[in-house]
């Protein structure tokens, strides 16, 4: 099985060549932010109506599920979800990516506290 899946990603894993050389767009660079599907436009769309509904796109990934529907993965700890409409596009925000692994940091930060050399 491990054999298998090994054959399945190594190419993808050790490319770098084109689109795979940089950080950047889906169509010039490679990048764990956007979905391959998506255009530098439509994320700059989709980063105009997540400035309207308040939402910093800092620790965010836009995905893609078809013309005007997407669905954005918020980083924290709390796990909800809302659906918006704007400009003939549907928003899904999807709050607790990477939760798991968020709680467990701030459970041991909490316990740094006490170690700490000051309130800072």
């Amino acid at each position: 099985m491990i054999d298998y899946l090994w054959g399945e990603i190594k190419e993808i894993i050790w490319k770098y060549d084109g689109k795979f050389q940089k950080i950047g767009f889906p169509e010039k660079g490679s990048t764990g932010y956007y979905s391959a599907n998506i255009t530098k436009e439509e994320i700059e769309k989709v980063d105009g109506i997540l400035q309207i509904l308040n939402v910093n796109t800092l620790n965010t990934r836009i995905i893609k599920i078809e013309d005007n529907h997407y669905k954005v993965l918020i980083a924290s700890v709390t796990l909800k979800t809302s659906v918006h409409f704007a400009e003939n596009t549907k928003i899904e925000l999807v709050w607790g990516d990477f939760s798991p692994f968020l709680r467990r940091m701030v459970k041991n930060l909490e316990k740094a506290i006490p170690h700490a050399a000051n309130k800072n």
